[in-house]
């Protein structure tokens, strides 16, 4: 299965709010890309209002999400970071 297939999988069981911040950041993605593309990068640039209207629907997204209780944030792993393939592809730990 492909990137596109299984990203269309995900979102078709996705609530309207997040399809709303990850179309806006796929927008934003493609118009920085464009813009990077073409740039004579001579002169400095402000960012594009797509990209920082994308990031931010993101970021209210994500403020949205009710906290974790006490409970859950014990439940979570502390090696994240430095162990994030073993947590998501199940690779061995460092």
């Amino acid at each position: 299965m492909t990137t596109k297939e299984r990203l269309i999988d995900e979102l078709d069981d996705a609530p309207e709010e997040l399809l709303e911040a990850v179309l806006s950041f796929v927008l934003a993605a493609k118009q920085t890309s464009h813009a990077a593309q073409t740039s004579d990068f001579s002169e400095p640039h402000a960012p594009h209002p797509v990209a920082a209207n994308g990031l931010q629907a993101v970021l209210d997204l994500l403020d949205a999400l009710p906290p974790l209780s006490p409970e859950e944030l014990a439940t979570m792993p502390h090696d994240g970071a430095e162990n994030h393939d073993h947590y998501l592809y199940g690779a061995p730990k460092n």
